[in-house]
């Protein structure tokens, strides 16, 4: 009995199962041939439609690094002159790594799920404009109940959408009602989107971006170094940029990342591969233009120049002075930002994201941890003293100028001058500090700066002094060239000719120095020199201060000079704004000497440089 019992429920068990698979194929069945055949072209069409909305979703998503919806903009500083976006061809391209305008460390990067929402959310209204009036007019009877429901999966080869929207149709004898709209779109945006992920990844633990700036920056620029030689070596900021940014183009460019999308012909083009932990089948480019924003600034330098001064020729400098043996140390320090916008292809899909990379004091900069960033106080957000700021000319006339407030080591943009009722004035607020700076500038203009201390109301008066552009004339042959300082306790400037054949003066009393180089190539052979110097005595004669002569041989190396100093001179120089105004060229006469053939004649050069006097004279 009990047997047959056990047998019985297995046959219930049987007939139960059997019975529900049948009623799910008659059900799939059922809604499988529930839109008949003269209705089919409706949701064809209407499948369609949301297929190529989708397929247009993800190339806006794709070019936007992710995102439909951008997210809030944050604009930048000019210490750091970079937004979260970067604008590429046009485009507002959000940033997945950057640092704010107050130097605190971002990290936009969307989750999938992020982006799956913004899918959603973004076909929910386009797939609303497919048009069905051309089956309206074919008396079709369409109704669309209410609002669509999207879910979005995004899968690596595809985006699978399931689209809830009530469609009722009917069309002669035939009617449906379809609630649920399957939707699958191939597209490459997943993968392009776990690339993406994994080349960022690689970034944020190797900084290798970061690494190949740095060997741009000590290939193409002086960094640290010593020459033998008794001129000074010059650098002119402005070509140093332009060659540091065309070498960046190049080099950031070459960059690629292990996998099968490329082959070198030369062995040592290896040095721009990057491997991001697994092989990559995409193209990847990495891309950089000097035309994006970017800082390059250099220590020290005064007025667009760099300049590295020679040791062993001033008065006193020891054993080496006394034989001529000079040499010229540069050590410089430099921070250089920039973006790097990063594309991944496929097929016809692309996803792109920026990346920004800092190199501080000549060094990678590690990005703090953006999930738990330390917040660093920002003076320039609590201004609550109020301040009246007037801006003149020296001439006393009204005079627009931007304003900045220097407090510690940060500077805070306030504002500008603007002229009503014959003054030039700001009304702003400050923050609060003792012994901070005012700071002026106007096009024209030399920066003038106060001294002032916000701890409470006031106001202040900035009169700037005019900057007048004279033409430079000085007499050199082709192979010469002079640096030429002007020095003033309000103003300086230094000019490197021919190279710069302008100079820009204020009024006021200056320093005036000018050393002429020439290009030639000197050989110095290795010589034994004599040196003799007094010593305190031995015994108990030195204790009393007695002195004796002792001398020794100092062997000079042998040397090679590419630019030789051979003449100069110093002056006071004064010069009244009246003066400024009806000049337009400066002349400077100077004593030029015999191009030295030895050492010893190079440091009698530096003697008689020292006794020389300039001849300054304005010209109309």
């Amino acid at each position: 009995m009990q047997k047959k019992a056990q047998v019985t429920l297995f046959i219930i068990i049987a007939v139960v199962v059997l019975a529900a698979a049948l009623f799910s194929f008659i059900y799939i069945r059922r809604t499988r041939v529930a839109i008949p055949t003269k209705i089919q072209p409706v949701e064809d069409y209407l499948v369609e439609c949301i297929s190529g909305h989708v397929k247009d979703t993800s190339k806006i998503a794709g070019m936007q690094a992710g995102y439909l919806d951008l997210p809030e903009f944050e604009s930048g500083s000019e210490y750091m002159p970079f937004s979260s976006r970067l604008n590429f061809i046009g485009m507002e391209v959000p940033y997945w790594f950057y640092v704010s305008g107050n130097n605190l460390a971002r990290e936009q990067r969307p989750e999938l799920r992020e982006i799956e929402q913004q899918f959603s959310d973004y076909l929910e209204e386009k797939i609303q404009e497919c048009d069905l009036s051309n089956f309206l007019n074919n008396n079709y009877d369409i109704e669309l109940e209410g609002s669509p429901v999207i879910d979005v999966d995004i899968k690596k080869n595809s985006i699978d959408i399931n689209v809830k929207w009530p469609l009722n149709i009917e069309f002669e004898d035939a009617k449906a009602r379809i609630i649920d709209h399957k939707v699958i779109t191939r597209s490459n945006f997943g993968q392009l989107y776990d690339t993406a992920n994994t080349i960022y990844e690689s970034e944020k633990k190797d900084l290798f971006l970061d690494n190949y700036a740095i060997d741009v920056l000590r290939l193409y620029a002086p960094v640290t170094g010593i020459e033998l030689s008794c001129a000074p070596k010059t650098w002119l900021i402005s070509e140093l940029r332009k060659e540091i940014n065309e070498a960046l183009e190049g080099n950031i460019g070459a960059i690629k990342v292990s996998g099968s999308y490329y082959s070198f012909s030369n062995a040592e083009h290896s040095y721009f591969e990057v491997d991001v932990g697994r092989r990559i089948d995409e193209q990847v480019y990495f891309l950089y233009s000097r035309k994006m924003p970017h800082v390059f600034e250099v220590w020290p330098s005064e007025n667009g120049i760099m300049r590295a001064d020679p040791m062993g020729n001033q008065p006193g400098f020891g054993i080496l002075s006394a034989v001529g043996f000079c040499y010229v140390p540069y050590h410089f320090i430099y921070d250089l930002k920039f973006p790097v916008l990063i594309q991944i292809i496929k097929e016809e899909d692309v996803f792109q994201f920026p990346v920004l990379v800092i190199i501080d004091k000549n060094t990678v900069k590690e990005a703090p941890d953006v999930e738990s960033e330390e917040v660093i106080f920002d003076i320039c957000q609590h201004r609550t003293q109020q301040a009246t700021i007037f801006t003149y000319s020296e001439q006393t006339y009204p005079l627009e100028a931007d304003i900045g407030y220097k407090c510690f080591n940060q500077i805070c943009d306030v504002g500008r001058t603007t002229i009503s009722e014959g003054k030039a004035s700001l009304k702003t607020f400050l923050p609060q500090c003792y012994n901070g700076f005012l700071i002026a500038k106007a096009p024209g203009y030399v920066n003038t700066k106060i001294q002032v201390s916000s701890t409470g109301a006031f106001v202040a008066n900035i009169f700037l002094n005019p900057v007048h552009t004279l033409n430079l004339d000085l007499n050199l042959g082709s192979d010469e060239y002079a640096i030429i300082n002007f020095v003033s306790e309000d103003y300086s400037t230094s000019i490197y000719y021919p190279e710069q054949k302008q100079i820009e003066l204020s009024e006021g009393t200056y320093e005036v120095s000018v050393s002429l180089f020439k290009e030639s190539s000197i050989s110095l052979e290795s010589q034994q020199v004599e040196k003799c110097i007094k010593v305190p005595a031995g015994g108990i004669a030195g204790i009393f201060g007695a002195m004796q002569e002792q001398c020794f041989d100092i062997e000079v190396p042998e040397q090679t000079l590419t630019n030789v100093l051979f003449g100069g001179g110093k002056t006071e120089f004064s010069v009244t704004e009246s003066e400024l105004l009806s000049a337009s060229r400066i002349r400077i006469e100077t004593s030029s000497f015999d191009i030295p053939t030895n050492i010893f004649e190079l440091g009698d050069i530096y003697g008689l440089i020292d006794i020389s006097e300039l001849q300054i004279t304005l010209l109309s």
